[in-house]
């Protein structure tokens, strides 16, 4: 229960304030799955609620994304801005670690984000019936089952650590494996083949980005990781929406 607690304090704004050992923050990741499975639960009472008030379809999906991204405190996007200021440029390994290490924003950082919450909000707002549920279910879950894929194909670059090295498990074949089979089962069980379809795509963007990370930076940080879970969630709900398109 303790590890739990710290994955929801961590990738959450759920306010759990107590101190946890390393010990129990290294196991904290293989609940990183169940946080994600609850906060697509949450974004499914909402979208209830939305569609119950007769909420206009656009102004639902925004505010949709806008709870996706403020119960997790804005940190993967904050992920996904460093990692573009960082990468998207000529700049050598250590100059991008530097850079993404500052916490002031570029315009690439900008542009990242603006793209990355504008095709959620696109792809929001094409679902319809009840795959609009499951891909609002399957979003987050997946993006935080692709963080554990991360943690166990590339290594932490950092050698003077950071946020995301405390989190980093024992054995992390096993955090990757728990990962990609999780995702798997929970996939066919809401969507069947088009479960796997959605989820085997998450998995090939996945694939590609750690080979980017590895080659421009030796492995991964905290912000790689938060940059593959939006990436994983954008592709769930555009994936789904092309699927009913």
């Amino acid at each position: 229960m303790k590890s739990f607690l710290v994955a929801l304090q961590f990738l959450t704004i759920v306010p759990v304030r107590h101190p946890f050992g390393d010990v129990v923050r290294r196991r904290a990741v293989f609940w990183f799955p169940v946080v994600g499975l609850l906060i697509g639960g949450l974004l499914v009472l909402t979208d209830a609620a939305l569609s119950a008030l007769e909420c206009p379809p656009a102004i639902s999906a925004v505010l949709l994304v806008s709870l996706l991204a403020a119960f997790s405190g804005g940190l993967h996007l904050d992920g996904v801005a460093d990692t573009a200021d960082g990468l998207l440029g000529s700049r050598s390994r250590a100059r991008a670690l530097e850079i993404m290490r500052d916490s002031r924003v570029g315009s690439m950082g900008v542009l990242a984000v603006v793209l990355v919450l504008g095709l959620k909000v696109g792809g929001v707002v094409e679902l319809t019936g009840m795959w609009r549920a499951r891909a609002l279910l399957l979003a987050p879950f997946t993006g935080r089952c692709l963080q554990l894929f991360s943690l166990a194909a590339l290594r932490y670059v950092r050698a003077e650590g950071g946020l995301a090295s405390g989190f980093i498990p024992a054995r992390r074949w096993r955090c990757g494996l728990e990962g990609v089979m999780v995702l798997v089962v929970v996939s066919w069980g809401l969507g069947g083949w088009a479960g796997l379809g959605l989820v085997g795509g998450a998995m090939a963007l996945a694939c590609g980005f750690s080979c980017y990370c590895r080659h421009r930076l030796g492995g991964f940080t905290g912000d790689t990781l938060g940059s593959v879970s939006e990436l994983g969630e954008m592709w769930v709900l555009l994936g789904t929406a092309w699927l009913l398109a």
